[in-house]
């Protein structure tokens, strides 16, 4: 069966790629192959005045296969990987004849640059266009940063390229993109008919055609920004930049080769490894592929909420617009009130910015009924309890769901620390009680941290993986212990800043250091934002005993008291680490005077190693716990939960990317100057013994 059939229409020789038995067209060897057979054999035959590239999919062409670039490790066979399409595309491009593509449905990467290659475009009305390469840590290499700019002008090419966000039809169109936009019902016909009106010259290919100076000032500004939204590992953006300055002022054969090798480059970096590594990891991960073999299906219809606060709103807020009949409890008419009002607010928001009419907006807050007790619940499919953090509160609250709601529907605790086998104690049958951690805010964030407490069944984990696909929520599933995995590893990094700021280190050198590593807030103002009491409760109850090898030298809770001592309690009070002008964080003159600097300011290389390194440690002493499974849980966790950076693939990812024998060696110069929270576990040991990996490359 061929992946490239021809079908002539008056003149105009229709390549329809249509690969078979796979849901999108990808560039494939064979499919390269075939094109390129095709398209010689049209543009040899006397006949054929035009060439429309069309797909038989519901999208165009999806670009190359990620499998083939995460496999390989020289720069050289990264080029090969490219060139036979490279040389179909200027083919293409100067083969005398006019060719068009007929974009129907999605276009990303690959599938875009093969459009470019043509003279003309059409798109379909819901065709979505995009060059995502840089969320991949890549560029497009088959001149995609060359082509579009000379396109479409250097500023939107920019936002393109370095964005990775795709755009619509009918934005395509009023940047230049694409040249028609039409009912999908009418592609084709557009498409010969502009085949039959264009000329078959690229604008780069004309006569006279020069290379044009960049503007200094529009990658000035590019490259700030660059600066701020990307870690020390995402070296693909400011990568695309130069390319782009670079080959602007190149002819247009010789920027083709700019790019060819910074290309190539990119493809055997440990940014691209570690983010495709990721990709396919959260891909897995959002599909919920660790469900529990043989349970079947569990169908959810309602789901009942205990707790109209700030998570509570939020879940049930969720699992409303996942089209659920949610029922919120509260403890009174006035809290009930609050809870209600707070949900609407959500919506507010959601309408504003414009994920969500408001239409859909009125019906999702329609699903949501209130009430004060637990009546009516019987046929409720699942509850979840996210009241405050007392095992008393949530003891009493557990007693009365679990009594209430169908037999064997998901009893679930939104707890970040408490353990879920006490808690199950509190049930009416223990083996359906889980717990579901959500992240704030909950209609936002995607990740859900599953603990499963001695007792939980598979059944119940079955069927709260199914609750939370439904919710469109990405899980991972780890056993009970204290903090579990997500806490007591946020509690390492935060906890860490704390100790960094007794001995006298500025708070805004710790977060700057934080940032520039890549992470979205400094620790410090992350605390702010959790507030300084609360941050003592939540520390304390993570710490154990003194036993624990993270608390070796840790002053977190000693520097959050003396603070709290000092009435600073955190951003919503105006006062914490930091002071607040009209909300925005400002230094605190009197951090230095209660915290004074111990010796030599401390370089930040040293701070970034202990911001960092306690994390990794923290989840390899989990792992050898037992309440991580594998690395790639950990990795999506990180990235997912406290937005660890992507260009380092997650915590552990990090480890690999430093290399396992190097990075035990500094942990062990830290345990010596720091204490021994930063001593490296015995299975890192061997691993760091045997140049071992996480990951496989």
């Amino acid at each position: 069966m061929p992946i490239v059939a021809r079908n002539d229409r008056d003149g105009i020789a229709v390549l329809t790629w249509d690969q078979p038995g796979a849901p999108v067209n990808t560039k494939t060897r064979a499919a390269q192959e075939e094109l390129a057979q095709q398209l010689e054999a049209a543009l040899a035959d006397d006949i054929v005045l035009g060439i429309v590239l069309a797909s038989g999919k519901r999208g165009f062409v999806a670009g190359g296969d990620l499998r083939d670039l995460q496999r390989v490790t020289d720069p050289a066979e990264a080029t090969a990987l490219v060139e036979a399409v490279r040389a179909v595309m200027r083919r293409m491009e100067k083969g005398g004849k006019p060719i068009v593509a007929a974009i129907n449905g999605a276009a990303m990467g690959g599938g875009v640059e093969l459009a470019l290659a043509c003279h003309a475009r059409v798109a379909a009305s819901d065709a979505l266009l995009g060059l995502p390469e840089v969320t991949l840590g890549l560029m497009p290499g088959a001149g995609g940063t060359q082509r579009l700019p000379r396109l479409i002008g250097v500023g939107p090419a920019l936002d393109l390229l370095t964005g990775g966000k795709p755009v619509d039809a009918v934005a395509a169109l009023e940047m230049g993109l694409v040249d028609r936009v039409v009912p999908r019902d009418d592609l084709l016909d557009a498409a010969i008919a502009l085949a039959r009106a264009t000329r078959p010259v690229q604008p780069w290919d004309r006569v006279g055609a020069k290379p044009q100076a960049a503007d200094a000032a529009l990658f000035a500004k590019a490259r700030a920004q660059c600066a701020r939204r990307s870690g020390i590992a995402d070296i693909a953006e400011a990568a695309i930049l130069d390319v782009i300055e670079t080959g602007l002022a190149q002819p247009f054969e010789a920027a083709l080769e700019t790019e060819r090798r910074a290309f190539a480059g990119l493809v055997v970096s440990a940014t691209a490894k570690n983010r495709i590594r990721l990709h396919f990891a959260l891909n897995d991960a959002r599909a919920i592929k660790g469900r529990p073999q043989g349970e079947p299906p569990y169908h959810l219809r309602s789901v009942a909420v205990v707790g109209g606060g700030t998570m509570g709103g939020g879940i049930a807020f969720t699992a409303a617009a996942a089209g659920l009949a949610v029922t919120l409890i509260e403890v009174g008419d006035e809290a009930l009130a609050r809870g209600l009002a707070a949900i609407a607010k959500t919506g507010e928001r959601q309408v504003k910015a414009g994920r969500m009419t408001p239409a859909d907006r009125d019906a999702v807050l329609a699903r949501i009924k209130g009430q004060t007790g637990y009546a009516g619940l019987a046929e409720v499919d699942a509850g979840i309890e996210a009241v405050v953090e007392v095992e008393a509160v949530k003891a009493a609250v557990l007693r009365q769901l679990s009594a209430a709601i169908r037999p064997g529907g998901p009893v679930a605790s939104n707890t970040s620390t408490l353990p879920i086998t006490t808690l199950a104690g509190y049930c009416a049958d223990p083996e359906v009680f889980i717990g579901a951690h959500f992240f704030g805010p909950v209609e936002r964030m995607p990740l859900v941290e599953v603990i499963c407490g001695a007792r939980t069944s598979e059944a119940t984990l079955a069927r709260t993986l199914d609750l939370l696909k439904l919710l469109r929520k990405t899980p991972i599933v780890v056993q009970d212990g204290l903090g579990f995995y997500t806490s007591r590893v946020v509690a390492s990094y935060t906890g860490e800043a704390m100790t960094l700021l007794g001995e006298g280190v500025s708070a805004g050198q710790i977060d700057r250091v934080a940032t520039e590593f890549g992470m979205v807030i400094g620790p410090c103002a992350m605390n702010d934002m959790t507030g300084l009491p609360l941050l003592i409760d939540i520390f304390s109850s993570v710490r154990s005993d003194d036993t624990r090898v993270s608390n070796r030298g840790n002053r977190a809770v000693e520097v959050l008291q003396a603070l709290v001592e000092a009435g600073r309690t955190g951003r919503r009070d105006g006062a914490g680490i930091y002071d607040y002008a009209e909300g925005k964080p400002v230094s605190w003159g009197g951090l230095a005077a209660l915290f004074p600097r111990q010796g030599a300011a401390m370089p930040d290389a040293e701070i970034r190693k202990r911001l960092m390194h306690a994390q990794a440690l923290e989840t390899v002493r989990a792992m050898e716990e037992g309440i991580l499974a594998n690395a790639t849980d950990a990795d999506v966790g990180s990235v997912l939960g406290w937005m660890f950076p992507r260009g380092f693939g997650g915590v552990l990812s990090y480890v690999d990317t430093i290399g396992a024998r190097r990075f035990v060696a500094e942990c062990d110069a830290l345990a010596a100057a720091y204490g021994g929270r930063f001593e490296a576990p015995q299975s890192l040991r061997d691993m760091a013994a045997r140049d071992g990996r996480f990951h496989a490359l």
